[in-house]
């Protein structure tokens, strides 16, 4: 029984998503199978490493010098290459430079 218990706990431990975008040894043969398919990477418009005011409520985000910068309710800074990897829009339409 106790054998019997400890390989579930390890299937279900490293089935468990990661944390770190790292698939886990499931998912990765799931891949090889054609089980799954993994997500295309989402490409980067504008400069991905400038500091943008990401808006939690709205999924837009704010480039430095617009008026809603820093000041909406429960939003945070971050990179502007993860707001847009978190499919976030640019407030403004275009994408800081």
């Amino acid at each position: 029984m106790a054998l019997i218990a400890g390989v579930l706990a390890f299937g279900v431990m490293s089935a468990w998503p990661s944390s770190t975008g790292h698939p886990t040894w499931l998912q990765s043969a799931m891949v090889r199978l054609g089980l799954a398919h993994t997500a295309a990477p989402v490409p980067v418009y504008g400069s991905p490493e400038i500091k943008v005011w990401m808006d939690a409520h709205t999924a837009l985000y704010y480039c430095p010098g617009s008026d809603l910068y820093g000041k909406t309710a429960e939003g945070h800074f971050g990179s502007q290459s993860e707001a847009q990897q978190q499919h976030r829009e640019p407030a403004a339409g275009l994408s800081c430079q």
